[in-house]
Formats: structure tokens, C-alpha cells, sequence
């Protein structure tokens, strides 16, 4: 068994993050696809490759893995979507009193335009919420 620790890495910085998602908006019908065949792995596994080599040749101060990268970016789509759906929750919560809704950064709503069907979800024509007219 293997005695030493993975040393951990440091945290990414704002720049750095905002770099990540604008790469990322490049390949991201690559990234994003839903298909899950072997060709289309591959073609993912190529774009990370890219995305990674040109975040390092971009922010050059710290060497970043292509797992780091995409653990960040995981991580990144996953907090936007707890955020949004605190968010959507304070909206329907009853009890008055003003509604605490977070505001989205600059880079979340870079990150939210790249993902919006897989965030927010389908309209419904179907919600007696809906606005009418509108489908």
C-alpha cells in the first residue's frame, strides 16, 4: 500500500475560472453531446484534450490535469444547478417576507447559456403556471 498523500492542488482562481468556461463554450456541443457511443467518447476525450492544453497555455501559472479540469467543471454545472434550484424553490415559498433569491456571476450565466435544457428544463404547454399565449 502506498504510504503518501496526494498533495492536494490549489484552488482555482476567478480568472482562472472564467478562462475554463470560456474554453469550454468553444467544444461545447462536443462536451455536451448526449450520446454515448464509442465515437462520440472519443471525440469528448479529444475536446478535454484540447480544452486542457489550452487553459495551461492560457493560464500558465499553475499546470492543471485533464481531470482537475473537468472535476472543476463538473463541479461548476453542479453547484449553478443547486443554485438555481434554491432559487426556484424561494419563489414558491410561501410565509411572506422578502424572497432571497441569489444572483447569478458573470460566469454562471456564460456556464447557464452553454447548458440551458439540461438546467432549467423543458416548458410545459401543459403548467397552468405558464404565461398565456405563450408555448
Amino acid at each position: 500500500m502506498n504510504d503518501k498523500k496526494k498533495e492536494r492542488a490549489s484552488n482555482f482562481t476567478t480568472s482562472e475560472v472564467t478562462a475554463l468556461v470560456e474554453i469550454v463554450l468553444k467544444y461545447k456541443a462536443v462536451i455536451e453531446c448526449k450520446k454515448t457511443d464509442a465515437a462520440t467518447w472519443r471525440e469528448k476525450d479529444e475536446a478535454w484534450d484540447s480544452v486542457t492544453a489550452e487553459f495551461n497555455s492560457k493560464c500558465g501559472e499553475i499546470f492543471r490535469s485533464k481531470k482537475s479540469i473537468k472535476h472543476k467543471y463538473d463541479d461548476m454545472k453542479k453547484n449553478l444547478r443547486k443554485k438555481l434550484g434554491r432559487n426556484k424553490a424561494e419563489q414558491f415559498k410561501t410565509g411572506g417576507g422578502p424572497q432571497k433569491i441569489e444572483s447569478l456571476t458573470h460566469n454562471e450565466e456564460m456556464l447557464l447559456s452553454c447548458l440551458p435544457a439540461s438546467i432549467e428544463g423543458l416548458p410545459s404547454i401543459f403548467d397552468s403556471d405558464a404565461l398565456p399565449g405563450k408555448y
